[in-house]
């Protein structure tokens, strides 16, 4: 059985914070437009996801813009949590869409 002994350079919590409330953000505007703009829901997501890309590279860009060669662990543990919230977001918009 082997360990990994990588540590990574940034905190987990404030990318998992982001995420979260990003995605509630996301599938709240996306549930009240579904109800005024139901034709409307799909642009307002693609929109909001580049919203969400944009502020996350700002907020994080002390990490992301760092010098050097980032290791797996700090990639996955960038990629992972925002792959996660994305699906969670799809899924919620498409049934808003398939919905109306």
């Amino acid at each position: 059985m082997t360990s990994f002994d990588e540590s990574i350079s940034f905190t987990l919590s404030g990318i998992y914070y982001f995420n979260a409330a990003a995605c509630i953000m996301i599938c709240a505007s996306a549930e009240f437009l579904s109800v005024k703009l139901p034709s409307q829901v799909g642009y307002a997501y693609l929109a909001s996801i580049f919203i969400k890309i944009g502020l996350f590279t700002l907020i994080f860009k002390e990490v992301l813009l760092t010098e050097g060669e980032f290791p797996m662990s700090e990639r996955l543990s960038i990629v992972v949590p925002m792959m996660v919230f994305l699906v969670i977001e799809a899924v919620y918009c498409g049934r808003l869409m398939n919905k109306a």
